[in-house]
C-alpha cells in the first residue's frame, strides 16, 4: 500500500504511462488518450476509496490539474462526485437491510 498520496498518484502515472507503451506498440492511435480513458475508472475508484466518506480529495485533484492539466481534473472531479452519490446511496441501502434483521419476528 502506498505511504503517501504522492506515492499512488505515482503509481497511476506510471501505469498510465505504461498501458500507452503497450498501446503503442500495438499500432492503437493515439495511445497516451486511450491510456488515460482506460485507467479513468480505476483512479475514481481509488479516489472513493481512499477519501470516502470523511477524507477531502481536493489536493490529490489539484496534482491532477497540475501534472494533466483542467480538463482531466473537471472529468475526474464531476465522475467523483457522482460515484461518491452512488456510494452514499449504496450505504444507506446496506443500513436499511441491516435494520430489517433487528426486528423481532
Amino acid at each position: 500500500m502506498a505511504e503517501s498520496m504522492n506515492d499512488l498518484f505515482d503509481n497511476i502515472e506510471e501505469a498510465r504511462e505504461e498501458r500507452a507503451g503497450i498501446m503503442a506498440d500495438s499500432g492503437i492511435s493515439n495511445p497516451d488518450q486511450a491510456a488515460a480513458v482506460d485507467l479513468h475508472p480505476y483512479e475514481v475508484r481509488d479516489v472513493i476509496r481512499r477519501f470516502f466518506p470523511d477524507g477531502d480529495p481536493t489536493p490529490y485533484f489539484g496534482m491532477v490539474k497540475a501534472k494533466r492539466g483542467n480538463d482531466a481534473a473537471e472529468r475526474l472531479i464531476v465522475d467523483c462526485r457522482e460515484a461518491w452519490r452512488r456510494e452514499i446511496e449504496a450505504r444507506k441501502a446496506q443500513r436499511a437491510n441491516v435494520d430489517i434483521g433487528k426486528v423481532a419476528k
